[in-house]
């Protein structure tokens, strides 16, 4: 973390009011202006026109010329052609999916980043039109190829795993290794399902009986989820969620964890931890460090966590809030 990213977030945990807060974002960038101050600079930087950026991207030129005024793609593959035609290599282009698109980052144990990296690695960035062509047609091609298969006994560590990734010199032997790791890929967030099961499993609870234990629609219904929201759990339970950085901070709110515990599930999801520079982020390290301090916190299946993290968020002027209400 940077030294002005530490400091705002240090002058939000001595944040004793709303009305303080309000003052701190007020000195931040939008989410929007960060990324059309990012996307503008890439275009200067690669010396690329509007025109043949959104070809590589597969878009209109329109879509591009509403980036450039602060419209931010909503395609987790979007931002993936824009790191490649930028010539980003990993280190960039985990900054640009994890900081620009609050996606996850790079990871080796999903297809479409095991081809994305090995691109990154491989394929030289003097012809970044290439590079886009490349990436994309090997999604398909190995998607299509790999349906099943490979070997159930193996258990890599991600660091294994992408060392493993990182020998793969040719197609060949980059569809070699996918097709021999296929199971691999379906268990990539699997200790991520494992920590939201752990949380789901103590808000249905008893705190004062351990033989009570309630159904998660019981808790659904009692939190008053939203049909996004059930189906998320839904799909966590049965091993199929790909996550999404909105859904997870949601989770966090509807689980009663604190600061640190939303960090972990951030993290386990390959994310970046809450960003201090982002406005809304910014306004959840307050709503979590606030609950904790006057004893809101406590994995009983209350709802009192997410009513004050809306309470909060309802003063505050922040164009991503409206869509994070409509969930929460």
């Amino acid at each position: 973390m940077d030294n002005e990213t530490n400091y705002i977030e240090e002058q939000v945990l001595v944040c004793e009011s709303v009305d303080e807060l309000k003052g701190i974002i007020a000195k931040l960038n939008s989410y929007q202006q960060m990324w059309k101050i990012k996307i503008n600079k890439i275009l200067s930087d690669s010396g690329l026109l509007k025109s043949e950026l959104a070809d590589m991207c597969g878009v209109s030129k329109m879509s591009v010329s509403k980036w450039c005024n602060g419209s931010v793609p909503r395609n987790r593959e979007t931002f993936i052609k824009i790191g490649l035609a930028a010539g980003y290599q990993i280190s960039q282009m985990d900054e640009l999916l994890e900081r620009y698109g609050r996606f996850p980052g790079l990871y080796s144990r999903t297809l479409e980043d095991c081809v994305c990296m090995y691109v990154l690695k491989n394929v030289e960035t003097s012809n970044v039109k290439e590079r886009c062509s490349i990436y994309s047609n090997l999604v398909e091609e190995i998607r299509a190829e790999i349906i099943d298969g490979g070997d159930t006994d193996k258990e890599y560590q991600t660091d294994k795993f992408t060392e493993q990734l990182n020998i793969v010199s040719n197609i060949d032997e980059l569809k070699a290794f996918v097709r021999e790791n296929a199971k691999e890929f379906k268990k990539a967030y699997n200790k991520l399902y494992a920590y939201i099961k752990a949380f789901l499993y103590a808000n249905n609870s008893d705190p004062y009986d351990d033989e009570v234990r309630f159904s998660i629609n019981d808790l659904a219904n009692k939190q008053g989820w939203s049909a996004s929201l059930r189906k998320c759990v839904y799909a966590v339970n049965v091993g199929k969620w790909y996550p999404t950085r909105n859904k997870i901070i949601s989770l966090g709110l509807h689980l009663n964890m604190d600061h640190e515990e939303v960090d972990e599930m951030l993290s386990l999801a390959n994310m970046e931890k809450l960003y201090a520079k982002n406005p809304f982020e910014l306004a959840i390290i307050f709503i979590l460090e606030d609950a904790v301090l006057n004893n809101m916190v406590c994995t009983n299946g209350s709802d009192k966590l997410c009513q004050y993290a809306r309470s909060v968020l309802e003063q505050l002027d922040i164009p991503e809030i409206e869509e994070f209400l409509s969930e929460l």
